[in-house]
């Protein structure tokens, strides 16, 4: 919960949505149809701006982009539409991360060195962030949400799949549902009036990649513990603000509640570059003895 909601830096991040929504959907209009340097530059433009766009939805998970309720919750749908996700469905998975970050069920860089299955999954699962089919993952959640129950089949085949499942509501169905309608009829038109569908893919491929590359470098090879288990990483100060502080990810999860705009007041220096931090998660995962092993089920929990 919100400490002191005087905090978030409502009117900074209105105006800062102001001028990103037009920005994404004039490059999705018009990036697709140009060609050589102008595709390039409009790629890594919305690459970039596309993960500005989540760290926005970042706050808004967590209740921190606007005092109001409704603001929040209808800038983070919106935010969602772009990525694109269903925002509860989102929230709900990204609030379990806090809960479950580090455990055996999200130390995905850890095997059991007598569990040669787990070894092969923990690699699908690092290497699937670091090459963008985590975000394929989660674009699909848009299909899987008409499936519902069929995706609790899953929570047969791993632990950390289970837990992710196990952290849903299932009251929210219906308005993840909804948003992932809104989602597949948002994009559909785009493709559908879009001279260059394959361009847009191909846009949305590189924004998914960066993306996904992001999203355990701040875990790897960290503390075993849900708060202390990220780091702060060194960037360039133009990214830092663009991407809302996100590097400085040991201070948010000790600070879940505090605003972007003052994590950098409020926490231990940067360790190491991002870079650095993101060639080592290429090392894969390694044995750990540590994890816990269930004796009845015969299975890493």
């Amino acid at each position: 919960m919100i400490q002191s909601p005087r905090l978030i830096p409502g009117r900074t991040n209105a105006i800062a949505l102001g001028l990103l929504f037009p920005t994404l959907l004039l490059l999705l209009m018009f990036g697709p149809g140009t060609h050589g340097i102008t595709f390039a530059v409009a790629t890594v433009a919305f690459s970039i701006l596309g993960f500005t766009a989540y760290c926005f939805l970042h706050e808004a998970e967590h209740e921190l982009l606007f005092e109001s309720r409704f603001l929040n919750d209808g800038a983070g749908v919106m935010l969602g539409l772009f990525f694109p996700a269903p925002f509860h469905l989102l929230r709900q998975g990204h609030l379990g991360h806090h809960a479950r970050n580090r455990t055996d069920t999200e130390a995905f860089d850890l095997y059991h060195p007598n569990r040669p299955r787990e070894k092969w999954m923990r690699r699908f699962q690092l290497y699937g962030t670091l090459t963008g089919i985590w975000y394929l993952v989660v674009v699909l959640s848009n299909v899987l949400a008409f499936t519902w129950p069929l995706p609790l089949l899953f929570r047969r085949t791993d632990r950390s799949a289970r837990a992710l499942l196990s952290s849903f509501n299932p009251e929210k169905i219906g308005i993840v549902r909804l948003e992932a309608l809104l989602a597949l009829l948002f994009h559909g038109t785009l493709l559908w009036l879009s001279d260059s569908p394959g361009f847009y893919l191909l846009m949305y491929f590189f924004s998914g990649l960066l993306w996904s590359s992001q999203q355990y470098l701040h875990h790897y090879g960290t503390e075993r513990h849900p708060e202390r288990g990220a780091r702060n990483v060194r960037t360039w100060k133009f990214l830092d603000l663009l991407w809302l502080n996100h590097n400085l990810h040991l201070t948010h999860h000790l600070k879940p509640s505090l605003p972007w705009i003052h994590l950098r007041l409020n926490g231990p220096p940067a360790t190491t570059t991002m870079m650095s931090a993101y060639w080592q998660m290429w090392r894969g995962p390694v044995a750990d003895a540590s994890t816990v092993m269930d004796a009845t089920e015969g299975r890493v929990v």
